[in-house]
């Protein structure tokens, strides 16, 4: 969602020094992340700051997402725009509003379900993170097959362009002698 706000909002960015801040922000987000996890996750802390750290290490690191398929949209992303428009993401273009809705299920599914924290420097954080993403491309595909594409088809059928054909004026090459 905070990608799109910034999308819509704001267009591009024509300061050089503030896609860079965005870069150098949006990096020590994620290493900031994984570092401070050794340092909550080992320690007898209280249970607030535990729960509170749970909390904004997921904002924190959605927001370099966010940054990232921002700076990409605006070809702000040297390396990851090309890593983004490779052709092996083509299949899931037309998913990725069909995952985007499903995998927030998955994930209050799994935060509901587990009784234990697992940073992200576990082998356990790969697993889980591969289950959601199949999980999710696949209850994405069924949903896009059951009610995304009909609808954008019954769209497509029903609303089209009218044309007003005394409107619409041939233009004819004048005759030139």
């Amino acid at each position: 969602m905070l990608t799109g706000y910034l999308v819509v909002t704001n267009k591009e960015i024509e300061n050089k020094l503030l896609i860079a801040l965005g870069y150098i922000f949006s990096t020590i987000f994620w290493i900031g992340t994984f570092v401070l996890s050794y340092y909550f996750v080992d320690s007898h802390l209280d249970r607030f700051v535990e729960v509170a750290y749970i909390g904004l290490q997921k904002l924190v690191f959605s927001s370099f997402f966010a940054w990232l398929f921002y700076a990409a949209s605006f070809k702000y992303g040297g390396s990851t725009s090309k890593y983004m428009v490779a052709k092996v993401f083509v299949p899931f273009s037309r998913l990725s509003y069909s995952i985007a809705m499903s995998e927030m299920l998955f994930i209050w599914y799994d935060i509901t379900n587990s009784h234990q924290y697992f940073p992200a420097d576990h082998y356990n954080e790969v697993i889980l993170v591969s289950y959601i993403f199949l999980m999710c491309t696949a209850l994405g595909f069924i949903v896009y097959l059951l009610f995304e594409a009909p609808s954008l088809n019954l769209i497509k059928i029903f609303i089209k362009p009218q044309t007003n054909i005394s409107k619409v004026q041939i233009q004819r090459p004048e005759k030139i002698d």
